[in-house]
């Protein structure tokens, strides 16, 4: 296959995967159910040193017991973001953990969750609730060994999101060649034949 033709097909892949995921969207969470939620800059650095020249910021979420997780491509860190993207991904009634980022102080005034944090200047895990984060910090080293660093636009991230969220949904191997055809069967819908 030409180099061409497999980034066309990969491009392809990553937008069924999306199309999928978006088509069958729902909340992760609910009553008496843990989600941890962090934001991570998927981007790279010049020489592998220093602040990364380029980047983009994504909110995840991890369910804990189904380990289903959610991404969203976010523009910035600010409280009414994260807030806006976390309600959107997230059920009412969830419980939330969090690192201490301010852009996460919103949580603590919504009734719709109840929100737990961890310091992570003091402890990965908190010594008094036994809380933590490191489910999504794990998800997050997967997600940035998925992803390629270098060959890719800032644009492309959201699709390799896509794919590595959708590989998640269908953990098994030999099944996934067969949901991915009928994931382009309901993205792509066969066309009614012509009566004429």
């Amino acid at each position: 296959m030409s180099p061409n033709s497999f980034a066309d097909w990969s491009s392809y892949v990553r937008d069924v995967c999306r199309e999928d995921i978006l088509a069958s969207h729902t909340k992760l969470g609910g009553e008496g159910v843990v989600v941890e939620v962090d934001e991570a800059l998927i981007g790279r650095r010049k020489s592998n040193v220093g602040r990364p020249l380029m980047g983009q910021w994504v909110l995840g979420g991890f369910e804990r017991g189904s380990r289903k997780v959610f991404f969203s491509v976010i523009p910035d860190r600010s409280a009414a973001t994260l807030l806006h993207h976390i309600r959107r991904n997230v059920a009412p009634g969830t419980t939330i953990i969090t690192d201490c980022w301010k852009g996460y102080s919103s949580l603590r005034g919504d009734p719709s969750f109840r929100h737990l944090t961890v310091d992570h200047s003091e402890n990965a895990v908190d010594p008094a609730t036994g809380e933590h984060t490191l489910n999504i910090e794990r998800v997050w080293r997967e997600v940035k060994s998925f992803i390629p660093k270098y060959g890719r636009g800032l644009e492309q991230v959201e699709g390799y999101l896509a794919a590595y969220q959708w590989k998640r949904w269908h953990p098994k191997r030999g099944m996934r060649l067969h949901d991915f055809f009928a994931a382009v069967a309901k993205v792509y819908p066969p066309k009614p034949p012509s009566l004429s």
